[in-house]
């Protein structure tokens, strides 16, 4: 289950790479940082909040 979880979330952080309003694909950029940031988030809340859900 976890596994589905993170590959969810490197495609959420694709998905804001690509449309987000600061995401970019460039590593120097700010964008690039904040979407790798964003993602990580998207993970610990999807995962956690489903996992107390099972409960």
């Amino acid at each position: 289950m976890k596994k589905r979880f993170i590959i969810g979330s490197m495609g959420m952080a694709i998905l804001l790479m690509t449309f987000g309003s600061y995401g970019s694909f460039n590593p120097l950029d700010v964008g690039f940082y904040t979407s790798i940031g964003a993602s990580t988030v998207w993970f610990f809340l999807s995962y956690y909040s489903f996992k107390w859900l099972k409960n």
